[in-house]
């Protein structure tokens, strides 16, 4: 597995950790998606167990085992099919697995993602573990919203937090990725380089143009809101969400005077422009907060195009009043 350079030196803190004996039996990973903080357990994972191996021969053996998926002593732990929740029993059983002796005195590890599905009785069943943690286990939790996490979890975890790297690190890594459009699904994945590579999969900066080709119209009132949420009602939810945010956040530091961060708008952006001019900057800051809480509640069982169409109402109550 090729290490993300944004990466480096928490392994290397991690390591250091390790070799000095102090390695937490729980760690809670969290920061936006598309910064890659599976990718990062894993590999924390396997150099916890192949490189404190003492003979090559050993590590060798260890590392196949990983490359195969075949490890005995890990685990992870996500909602069943069909299923938006981790389950009690699923933790129980985690925990149940992690008690056992361990093959070759080798080091146990259980990943539960994403931590905050777990259902109450699951997160009570996790917190038994660990305030009596195993000496040679370690749990890691991966979340991108903490907050909807038990008090009493996080503090029983060493936090990881991650942010999008530098803009330079991340144009490195993803030109050799994408080429060319490297800076323009940066720009649209809030420069979280791994969701720019998810964007280029998809295809994403066409739909982009015409999600802000729709706003622009809609600014000008020459299309209306069922309309709108009949074009908007194909686009993933969290995708809305986000592009909502970048151009709320745009909006924001033009009204500031501050600098443009986020420019992915193509030929729809001077429309843009001149709609800012008028908009309430409290009212603005109101809709970025109804953003926010959007993400946080992004899982709620909301009826698709009524959630559509009450975006939209707000985003028109803003821009034309």
């Amino acid at each position: 597995m090729q290490i993300l350079p944004w990466h480096e030196k928490k392994l290397q803190y991690f390591m250091g950790i390790r070799q000095s004996g102090r390695l937490p039996h729980a760690l809670l990973m969290t920061g936006p998606d598309g910064t890659g903080k599976y990718l990062f357990a894993l590999e924390l994972v396997r150099m916890l167990v192949v490189e404190g191996q003492s003979s090559d021969v050993r590590r060798m053996e260890i590392q196949s085992q990983f490359d195969a998926g075949t490890y005995p002593d890990y685990l992870e732990i996500r909602p069943l099919e069909n299923k938006t929740v981790i389950s009690v029993d699923q933790i129980r059983g985690m925990c149940g697995r992690l008690a056992l002796t361990s093959h070759d005195d080798l080091l146990k590890v259980a990943l539960i993602e994403p931590a905050e599905s777990m259902t109450h009785a699951a997160a009570n069943a996790l917190l038994k573990t660990l305030e009596e943690p195993s000496g040679d286990a370690l749990i890691i939790l991966i979340s991108e919203n903490r907050g909807k996490l038990p008090q009493t979890i996080r503090s029983r975890c060493q936090s990881v937090l991650f942010t999008v790297p530098d803009n330079e690190t991340a144009m490195l890594w993803l030109n050799e990725k994408i080429g060319q459009d490297a800076e323009r699904y940066l720009e649209l994945a809030g420069g979280a380089p791994l969701q720019a590579m998810n964007y280029h999969q998809q295809c994403l900066a066409e739909y982009h143009d015409q999600f802000i080709a729709g706003l622009s119209a809609l600014s000008a009132g020459k299309i209306d809101v069922v309309e709108m949420a009949q074009k908007w009602v194909e686009y993933d939810r969290t995708i809305l969400i986000d592009w909502l945010m970048g151009i709320t956040r745009w909006m924001v530091n033009r009204k500031m005077g501050l600098k443009d961060t986020f420019n992915a708008y193509g030929k729809s952006m001077n429309d843009l422009k001149i709609s800012v001019d008028r908009i309430d900057l409290i009212k603005l800051f109101h809709f970025q907060e109804e953003l926010q809480r959007s993400q946080i509640d992004s899982d709620a069982n909301l009826n698709r195009e009524l959630f559509i169409e009450k975006l939209i109402i707000t985003w028109s109550d803003l821009v034309l009043t």
